[in-house]
Formats: structure tokens, C-alpha cells, sequence
């Protein structure tokens, strides 16, 4: 008789649904430090100072991610769909006549859109042209 409250009691444990908490808080910019350490913060002509402006520049372009880099991955997926993802937003692509949109394409971000798209196309015997913010898959020239 004992063994049927606790095993309703753990049940019950079990079926308490879970909680959290977030708090959002604003981010502090890394170049202005917090008002806390102004006291001890070396003047701006300090070296040490000069050494952690450049630092935080530096860093601050490594983050910044290129975008003309391909990022991601695609197997066997329709080309009009892989060069929605490969190419930039600002690249105007079209499709010249024999270059088959549904085609299935395999690609790998990781370098310039216009080398990961070339890659992509070139085993379907396509290739890119380029100019300016237009671009045209079309199929390669035969060499004579």
C-alpha cells in the first residue's frame, strides 16, 4: 500500500515541467570599458592603451564575416536552389538557354561564392560569366 503514493509522488516529480530563466543584458562595446574601471584605465596616450586600440581593430575585422565568401553546404540539390544559397544577395544570376535549373549540384562553402558556384556547375558542363553585379550560368564553350 505504501509503494502506490510514492510511485504517484514520483509521477507527479517527473511530470513537473521544466523552468528557466534568461536574462538579456546589453552588450558592452569592447573599446569602452565599464564605468567601474575608468578609475584604473590608462590614459589614452599610454602605449598600453595605443596597443589595445589596434588589438580591438584587429579583432574586430576578423569578425566581421566576408560576404562574398560561400558559407554552408549543399548534396544533390537543384542548381536555381544552391545558387540561391551560394551567391550574394547583390549578384543578379541568370540562366542561359541548356543550363538546366532542376539539374542536382553537390557544393562547399568555404571560399569566394564564384569559385564554390564554378565548382559546383562545371561537372554539369556549365560555366559561370561574370560582370559587374550580373552573372550567367551557361553552358561551357567547347573547346574546338
Amino acid at each position: 500500500m505504501l509503494k502506490s503514493p510514492v510511485m504517484i509522488l514520483s509521477f507527479l516529480a517527473m511530470c513537473v515541467g521544466a523552468r528557466a530563466e534568461f536574462a538579456l543584458l546589453p552588450a558592452s562595446s569592447p573599446t569602452s570599458p565599464p564605468q567601474a574601471a575608468d578609475a584604473a584605465a590608462p590614459s589614452s596616450k599610454s602605449p598600453a592603451h595605443q596597443a589595445a586600440k589596434r588589438h580591438n581593430r584587429r579583432a574586430e575585422r576578423h569578425l566581421a564575416p566576408d560576404p562574398l565568401t560561400a558559407r554552408g553546404f549543399g548534396s544533390k540539390v537543384p542548381l536555381a536552389f544552391a545558387v540561391r544559397q551560394i551567391v550574394p544577395a547583390t549578384i543578379n544570376v541568370s540562366f542561359a538557354p541548356g543550363a538546366d535549373q532542376d539539374a542536382l549540384v553537390d557544393w562547399q562553402g568555404g571560399k569566394r561564392w564564384n569559385i564554390v558556384l564554378t565548382e559546383a556547375i562545371r561537372p554539369l558542363g556549365l560555366e559561370l560569366k561574370r560582370h559587374q553585379a550580373a552573372a550567367v550560368i551557361a553552358p561551357a564553350a567547347k573547346d574546338p
